[in-house]
């Protein structure tokens, strides 16, 4: 008789130990991430077109970008230091109140710079507001990436992540909505104001319900009593007081510890995606100029591929669980690298193509193309990160495993700047292009050794 082969754990899992996995996590998690990322994703479309206006040089506008890319790389690991030391859930209120205050006075500011003459004054407090706002980003959003990947169940853990996922697109669909909806009634300072009631909402969510599992200075847990679900689903039951007991890993094919090495390889494919959602916000808004479209139209634009995404993150997370994480991320990749191809003809100068009145349809269409690839990848890094992630060492390899994906976001307005010096904007989107592309081709040959597949 034949000897049969061991099976690998099978991922996938029923709706009712997903369901019983995600329901503990909506309020303390995934509604405060939607409120923050609808301030943030309000800002992030017309930031570039207020700092031409504050005086800044189309070159300029696009660096604003390598702010958050530099602080991706410097700052995860300090970040990651100072949860330890603090607990996440102070650190995440700290800077949470920060974000608020920080939002009011900027759109002070901004707004002064554009009712009369900007000034070195004014934007310089724009790039300084811009470092904090980024640094307490990556605190919310590193201590949140932890959590999940402590208390979700492997089978799970994709549709876990792809709804974190879900619940920044959620508030990429309602920000740039509630954008426009704002400078239609208002003026473009007002979105600062906006950021900042949404993002004391979601502070006021988080003090609320404590964050599970959140440890003391003094060592201690928190007196809130989680919810958490055994890998095997089943009904949520209080949590004890130690800290919450990390699920087994199902890193790797063949379940074996993965090194530093391992994650770089991984890493070369996945930072052009990157990259790539960090430039989207940058090229989008400046091609929009070269066709001729003004703030009111980018930010619906934005909406509406955002509403495409959103319908796409549990799927993606099915996909993910189900056949492996190559059969998201490589069409990701690729077709949001089509998204950004299809527009870049007819935002290159003279030697391109002339959209005319149909501009708007253009980049339109361009953008939903965008949208599904980028839909299809929802949550997929920080699912490699924790797939990547040794159970022993969670919070270090997540913090490098951040890092690198920071290089690639520090890479992308850099490019962009840099191309844009020479050439006009739409050279950039070809060059994301071409980068999602390769990255692509990676990815297809390397990522079936480390992550998760299903096996018959």
């Amino acid at each position: 008789m034949a000897k049969k082969e061991p099976r690998t754990p099978r991922l996938g899992g029923g709706q009712s130990e997903a369901a019983a996995a995600l329901r503990p996590l909506v309020f303390p998690v995934y509604v405060p991430t939607a409120l923050q990322f609808s301030g943030n994703a309000a800002i992030l479309p017309i930031l570039p077109l207020i700092a031409i206006r504050m005086g800044f040089s189309i070159s300029g506008a696009a660096a604003l970008g390598l702010i958050a890319g530099i602080l991706s790389v410097v700052g995860t690991v300090p970040a990651g230091t100072l949860m330890a030391r603090v607990g996440e859930r102070r650190a995440i209120l700290a800077t949470g109140v920060l974000l608020i205050v920080l939002n009011l006075g900027l759109g002070a500011v901004v707004g002064d710079a554009l009712a009369g003459t900007p000034s070195a004054w004014h934007r310089w407090v724009l790039i300084g507001a811009l470092v904090v706002q980024g640094a307490c980003m990556i605190v919310w959003n590193l201590g949140r990436q932890a959590y999940l990947g402590t208390h979700l169940p492997p089978r799970v853990r994709a549709r876990g992540m792809t709804s974190f996922g879900g619940a920044v697109r959620i508030g990429e669909i309602l920000g740039p909505l509630l954008s426009s909806a704002v400078l239609w009634v208002g003026h473009a300072p007002w979105v600062f104001y906006l950021y900042a009631v949404l993002v004391a909402v979601a502070v006021w969510c988080v003090w609320a319900r404590m964050l599970e599992g959140d440890a003391s200075p003094g060592g201690k847990v928190s007196d809130a009593r989680p919810a958490t679900v055994g890998p095997e689903g089943g009904e949520a039951k209080p949590a004890a007081v130690e800290k919450p007991r990390e699920p087994e890993t199902v890193t790797g094919a063949l379940g074996r510890q993965l090194t530093f090495r391992d994650m770089l390889r991984v890493a070369l494919g996945v930072l052009p995606l990157a990259a790539a959602r960090t430039n989207r916000p940058i090229v989008v808004p400046l091609m929009a100029v070269a066709m001729g479209l003004t703030e009111k139209d980018v930010t619906l634009i934005f909406g509406i591929a955002a509403a495409i995404e959103i319908l796409l993150f549990y799927p993606a997370g099915v996909i993910m669980d189900r056949w492996g994480r190559v059969a998201a991320i490589v069409p990701c990749m690729s077709i949001l690298g089509l998204g950004f191809a299809l527009a870049a003809p007819f935002a290159l100068g003279e030697a391109g193509l002339s959209a005319g009145d149909a501009g708007f349809a253009v980049l339109l269409f361009a953008q939903i193309v965008a949208g599904i690839g980028n839909g299809l990848g929802s949550g997929i890094m920080m699912t490699l990160g924790i797939d990547l992630s040794n159970t022993a060492t969670r919070t270090r390899d997540l913090a490098r495993w951040n890092t690198l994906m920071g290089a690639g976001r520090l890479s992308a307005p850099l490019l962009v700047s840099l191309v844009t010096l020479a050439l006009p904007v739409g050279w950039a989107a070809l060059l994301t292009s071409g980068l999602l592309w390769g990255g692509a081709a990676w990815l297809y040959r390397v990522l079936p050794e480390y992550a998760p597949v299903k096996l018959p």
